[in-house]
């Protein structure tokens, strides 16, 4: 249905595992194999394809089939990129690419790196692009303007936050204008002013549930139809057609669990809202980004952890924390895994709430000296998702909630 082609991202290249040496903790990298039913392997990687991955536990070849994979991590991973790419690329297949840099001409299109590095694709394998960083204000307008439907390519323009759109054709992106036929006429907008691009393409066929999300340090996540470990790179060929490279250095995370599976710490919630136990006066937004929801991390660094085992997804939260999520598609369940932290357990006390279009369908308190909660919720035919931490016993001592793998799942 696509025309594939190859992307490369050149990078620095950690050593390729030899083959057919015995397994031993010095022929791969080491990582952490997570499987469906909650077991944790911990050893050297021998070998990842699509179908299974083949690790060295204390000198033994152990094989964990696709079927009973949850994830696949480096045992450290590489920490998040320091700089902020300040373009973010959605592919028609659910993928994200993050860049330094987007041009385009006619039907290609050409994604440049912080590495200095650039690739070229079809721009009929791109659904969106935001050119501007993201804002709490501007946010919820472009998640509306990638959601919409129209008969033709979308201008979104950022005006004092708020973000309106014109419907015509996108002729081309430079690095100071974007070129923009609308009415009959064409138009050369300063690229500063542009929230994003949204590309039209014609009802296709529904694209096939990936077989795993590759998640990278520069917070790209790729949806593959296939994947193979080898020399050091992992080969991927994305749902939507087109092929690339990844250094192995760069990858935090596969997740082969729930294919379809969105995880809410990679979604941008609708709105957030934090308010404290005593009224500082600092404002709603303020406290939000110093006291908000951690993703993928506990509340003061590291992995999530709970009755110690630790989690590479999910969210942390705090107290009088509300989160809104406007979901993605159709779903039916809501699944995770609460629990206190282990930096503060025993201690700890919070009531949690999940709400779907308003309906209560979880409620709960859970404390430190609790076994891990598991969650699993029915939200046919919702539209939002609504997350309410809130103080237990003790206020807002130890209050540190993580929700574990937390997933909408098809």
């Amino acid at each position: 249905m696509y025309n594939s082609a190859l992307l490369m991202i050149a990078m620095a290249v950690a050593a390729a595992p030899a083959e057919g040496t015995k397994a031993d903790s010095a022929t791969g990298p080491q990582v952490v194999v997570v499987t469906q039913d909650g077991k944790t392997l911990r050893g050297a990687l021998q070998s990842l394809t699509s179908e299974r991955v083949v690790l060295s536990v204390d000198d033994r070849a152990v094989t964990v089939e696709r079927a009973k994979l949850s994830t696949t991590a480096p045992l450290s991973p590489p920490a998040a990129a320091a700089d902020k790419p300040g373009v973010r690329i959605e592919l028609v297949d659910g993928s994200v690419l993050i860049a330094a840099g987007y041009t385009a001409a006619g039907s290609g299109a050409t994604l440049k790196f912080t590495s200095g590095e650039a690739i070229q694709l079809a721009t009929k394998m791109i659904h969106g692009v935001r050119l501007l960083p993201p804002d709490p204000q501007a946010d919820k307008g472009w998640a509306a303007v990638l959601a919409a439907r129209a008969e033709g390519d979308r201008l979104a323009i950022r005006k004092q936050g708020s973000v309106d759109h014109l419907v015509g054709v996108l002729a081309g992106v430079t690095d100071g204008q974007v070129e923009f036929r609308y009415d009959g006429k064409t138009y050369r907008v300063p690229r500063a002013k542009v929230e994003g691009l949204v590309y039209f393409h014609a009802a296709a066929a529904e694209l096939p549930p990936p077989v795993c999300r590759v998640s990278l340090a520069d917070g790209s996540r790729l949806d593959v139809a296939s994947l193979e470990l080898a020399g050091g790179k992992l080969a991927l060929r994305l749902l939507a057609g087109p092929s690339l490279k990844v250094p192995w250095g760069r990858v935090t995370r596969l997740g082969f669990s729930d294919r379809g599976a969105v995880y809410l710490s990679d979604l941008e919630p609708q709105s957030t809202r934090y308010a404290p136990l005593v009224d500082a006066g600092d404002s709603s937004a303020a406290l939000a980004a110093l006291y908000g929801p951690r993703r993928d991390a506990a509340l003061e660094g590291g992995p999530l952890s709970v009755a110690k085992t630790q989690y590479s997804k999910g969210l942390a939260v705090r107290s009088r924390t509300e989160l809104v999520y406007r979901l993605p598609g159709k779903f039916r369940r809501l699944v995770a895994v609460a629990g206190i932290d282990d930096r503060v357990r025993p201690a700890g006390n919070v009531r949690l709430e999940i709400r779907a279009d308003g309906k209560t369908l979880f409620h709960a308190t859970i404390t430190g000296k609790d076994d891990p909660r598991p969650i699993s919720l029915d939200i046919t035919g919702a539209a939002r998702v609504t997350i309410l931490v809130d103080y237990g016993r003790g206020g807002d001592r130890a209050d540190h909630l993580d929700l574990c793998q937390l997933r909408i799942t098809r």
